[in-house]
């Protein structure tokens, strides 16, 4: 059975750029000593920075990068401010894990409406449509739920903001809608080490899989 297809939000990053992220990443690690030992996953999120930049030496490894898609709910809510009026909120909640957080950068916010959009108009129904793609992982986290977990980060980041001074309400705009999240999987190669990475597709910021050290090699 074919997975079904949904409208994915565009990577940022290139498939140029995580190679070479990657083999920054291995470098670095390589050089530290190492994050795991083989067979051993080592969560670890870094920082936002991204860039094609080598580390000393990392030109001599190779990497190879596969875009693999998250799914995500994308939920939206109309808040009603006191005076202030009508406010729109958007959330992006995983649909395997059930983390929700608030969508404020306007550029990420435009990407994921115009994906939802193309959804609504069953634009990614069929295989190979552009922007559509399937998930690695199928979504196990309802509609539902998805909604009850983006209310309550919504309702926290607004009573944060009014600081009590104001009610206000939070209103579905429309029903929770699936998009895919680009996530970049990374093998890189070096001559004193091999790993795994999973490249966030929209931030850069990374997760090792795995980490292994070559026999016989020591850091330099």
């Amino acid at each position: 059975m074919t997975p079904a297809c949904h409208p994915a939000l565009p990577p940022v990053l290139t498939a140029a750029e995580a190679r070479s992220r990657g083999l920054h990443l291995l470098e670095g690690k390589g050089r530290a000593g190492g994050w795991a030992t083989e067979g051993a996953a080592a969560p670890s999120r870094s920082g936002r920075a991204v860039g094609g930049a080598h580390a000393s030496g990392a030109e001599a490894g190779s990497a190879e990068a596969r875009l693999v898609h998250h799914p995500m709910w994308a939920v939206r809510f109309d808040v009603e401010r006191g005076p202030r009026g009508l406010e729109r909120l958007l959330c992006l909640v995983d649909a395997v894990s059930t983390t929700a957080h608030m969508v404020a950068e306007p550029q990420l916010a435009a990407a994921v409406l115009d994906a939802v959009r193309r959804g609504e108009e069953g634009l990614v129904d069929a295989s190979g449509a552009p922007g559509a793609a399937s998930p690695h992982r199928p979504p196990t986290v309802s509609a539902e739920d998805a909604m009850e977990a983006a209310r309550a980060v919504a309702g926290a980041a607004m009573r944060k903001r009014a600081k009590l001074a104001f009610l206000f309400s939070l209103r579905p705009a429309a029903r929770p809608a699936l998009v895919l999240k680009p996530n970049w999987l990374v093998r890189a190669q070096g001559s004193a080490a091999e790993a795994e990475f999973l490249l966030d597709g929209l931030d850069g910021s990374h997760y090792v899989i795995a980490f292994r050290r070559r026999a016989g090699r020591d850091p330099e």
